[in-house]
């Protein structure tokens, strides 16, 4: 086979160097780069994907390794490589092109676009042929009738600035009532699945925005059906062969609609939101699964994603190499039944009941794929033993099988380390903290913390997407940060975080924020080098920026009496209210805010020497409606946030119950606080 080396051999990213022995002449995503494609007059062919995509690896195998393929992509066209997890915003302003000009999306994202970047033809996978004639036709009509093509960038270029208007509206409270709130849930409701859990419909996607709202809500509403639904989808889901039954940790998504077979990349982002709805809904309500979920997959993400110095790596691929030598989607995971049996032996039987190696469990090739259907108590009854002697039986089958499926070959690790990605992660173990006690989650939580700010942190409190490189950092970088800084903060009453957290956000509104729509830009208002700034507003599998952003200013107003940020806060939410009612399930995090203004609010200040002893006590309730502050010894100085002046006295540890700032007669024991609440 003939070696090819183009130019991403030089980047750091994994995506980029799965690519950079490809026969295409593949150039990296920069301003001199995008200055040169205008310069040659040639279309752009820009291919964006990720390093633990499954179809991404296809069509470089199919299409870009192939020879004949990429002559054409190079006599043709300027080729630029992009991997989405280092540069969003290119990849959010070419998805949204793609989706108005296909109505549909997905990854790899191949845009064809004209030499300016502005885009003309947009598809996800393609196959060879198909792809090559696609390429020769659009190169044909752009030396003929380059006029066309231009016009029809045009248009959608037009079309896609008009998406992005927001038309800014004053804020009232009334707007965000508790009626509000419960038809836009009567709405979610529609979509529920009461056979498996989730939304209807397959692909199947976990969406932990949704279910942290509807888990918020049933609290605050007391809801009991709402809270049974989302009980009843943690359980499907934690039985589902989207859950690694054997090392933890969760899949991306599911194909079908029983949460059965994944698509087996595993998302540092997925299992970080996750690893925090399971741990606020264990503080709800007490579940021994819920808990062992968690434990698992946080010790998954610590043995498979850690980096020596405290942070964690970005995804592994869903594909991996098989027992022929190929590399294959979900190979790592999969069993057959008679290895299956040759392995466990006598304990095939009950580990054969517990995971369904039947036709429930089965796949395809007679392979298959863990998954749960009854409780351990159903199982063990059905074979007239102890529930304890059938747990003790499947630990003992699982670590059996963990140590013959850790000898085989490793799916790819992604290893880079993203600033958003790992402030999810931060706060995940600090909701583990707070539900479990377990005083190594905090020290995780601040190692994370401590390495972002201490790498990926420039002067003026400029932010980097990612640890070693110089790509500047997205919205999302910084609203994931400063939300798991404030977490870190209620933890721990380091007010280090808390004063970090509003640093961040004083450039955050310096670097993003539009004034005239009330909302953040996605990427920098300096820069230009998109044909299109976005504006992110809805929930996905991760969630909106904006969102996250406008309870930040919320929840910063209320530790330093900002009424700036409130008031910003405040015109956010009111301008996407309209878009809200139209799809809710896009809107959750936006829904979530909105509760903090339909029912009470409380700021709830510790001060004492039994501080820490005390938090942990509020620890043990499920408290959405709540932010703390706290200190060991009485606040002094000028610096003290205002939440905590003129707060505690010596040698006492005093409980404030506030709102607005307002606090009442102070509590000097527990029990009488929580009734206070």
């Amino acid at each position: 086979m003939v070696n090819f080396t183009n130019h991403l051999i030089h980047e750091s990213s994994p995506y980029l160097l799965q690519h950079a022995h490809n026969p295409v002449h593949w150039l990296p995503y920069t301003t001199k780069v995008l200055k040169k494609a205008k310069a040659s007059n040639k279309l752009m062919l820009i291919s964006i994907g990720y390093a633990a995509c499954h179809w991404c690896h296809v069509m470089e195998e199919k299409c870009f390794e192939n020879i004949e393929i990429a002559s054409v992509m190079n006599d043709f066209y300027t080729n630029i490589k992009v991997d989405r997890e280092e540069k969003p915003d290119v990849d959010h302003s070419y998805m949204q092109a793609l989706q108005l000009m296909t109505r549909q999306g997905g990854w790899p994202l191949n845009i064809i676009a004209l030499p300016d970047g502005r885009p003309v033809w947009g598809a996800t996978y393609v196959p060879p042929e198909q792809w090559k004639s696609v390429l020769l036709q659009l190169k044909d009509l752009y030396k003929k009738d380059p006029e066309k093509m231009v016009d029809y960038a045009n248009k959608l270029e037009s079309g896609l600035q008009q998406m992005q208007l927001i038309q800014p509206e004053d804020f009232k409270e009334t707007n965000f009532s508790k009626d509000f709130l419960r038809k836009n849930v009567t709405e979610l409701k529609e979509h529920f699945d009461h056979k498996n859990g989730g939304n209807h419909g397959a692909p199947k996607f976990m969406m932990p925005t949704n279910f942290d709202f509807l888990l918020h809500y049933a609290n605050l509403q007391d809801d009991e059906p709402i809270e049974d639904f989302v009980y009843f989808t943690l359980k499907k889901m934690a039985y589902g062969g989207i859950f690694d039954q054997l090392a933890g940790g969760f899949s991306r998504y599911s194909v079908d609609e029983r949460w059965h077979i994944p698509h087996f990349e595993k998302m540092l982002y997925d299992n970080a939101q996750l690893v925090s709805l399971y741990a606020n809904a264990y503080k709800n309500k007490e579940n021994h699964l819920f808990k062992e979920v968690v434990e698992k997959t946080l010790a998954f993400m610590q043995t498979d994603w850690l980096h020596e110095d405290g942070a964690f790596y970005a995804s592994l691929d869903a594909d991996s190499i098989d027992e022929k030598g190929q590399l294959t989607e979900g190979a790592f995971y999969v069993w057959k039944k008679e290895n299956l049996q040759t392995i466990l032996g006598d304990d095939f039987d009950y580990f054969q009941s517990y995971f369904n190696i039947n036709e429930y469990g089965l796949w395809e090739n007679n392979k298959y794929v863990l998954i749960r259907k009854d409780s351990t108590e159903e199982i063990a009854k059905n074979f007239a033993i102890s529930s304890e002697e059938l747990a003790q039986r499947i630990n003992a089958a699982s670590e059996n099988l963990l140590q013959q499926r850790n000898q085989r070959p490793n799916p790819r690790l992604d290893n880079k380390i993203l600033t958003s990605w790992n402030a999810l992660t931060a706060k995940a173990f600090c909701d583990a903290y707070a539900a479990f006690g377990t005083s190594s989650y905090l020290q995780s939580a601040q190692k994370i913390l401590d390495f972002i700010l201490r790498n990926n942190l420039q002067k003026e409190n400029k932010l980097l997407r990612s640890y070693g490189t110089n790509v500047n950092a997205c919205l999302d970088d910084y609203a994931f940060l400063i939300e798991a800084l404030l977490l870190y903060y209620q933890e721990s009453f380091a007010l280090s975080y808390l004063e970090k957290a509003k640093d961040l956000m004083q450039t955050a509104i310096k670097l993003f924020l539009d004034t005239e729509q009330n909302l953040f830009f996605y990427t920098q208002k300096t820069n230009n080098d998109l044909f299109l700034k976005t504006k992110e507003i809805e929930d996905n599998v991760i969630p909106s920026s904006n969102a996250v952003m406008a309870d930040n200013l919320f929840n910063l107003s209320k530790y330093f009496a900002e009424t700036s940020y409130l008031e910003l806060s405040q015109k956010m939410l009111a301008g996407i209210q309209s878009k809200i009612s139209r799809y809710p399930g896009a809107y959750t995090n936006w829904l979530k805010l909105a509760c903090k203004y339909s029912f009470d609010f409380y700021e709830i200040v510790i001060i004492g020497p039994d501080a820490f002893e005390v938090k942990n006590k509020f620890n043990k309730y499920y408290l959405p409606h709540c932010i703390f502050a706290g200190s060991k010894f009485p606040p002094k100085g000028k610096s003290v946030p205002t939440l905590l002046r003129n707060r505690g006295e010596a040698d006492k540890t005093l409980i404030y119950i506030c709102r607005n700032q307002t606090c009442a007669a102070p509590y000097q024991d527990f029990e009488s606080a929580i009734k206070g609440l």
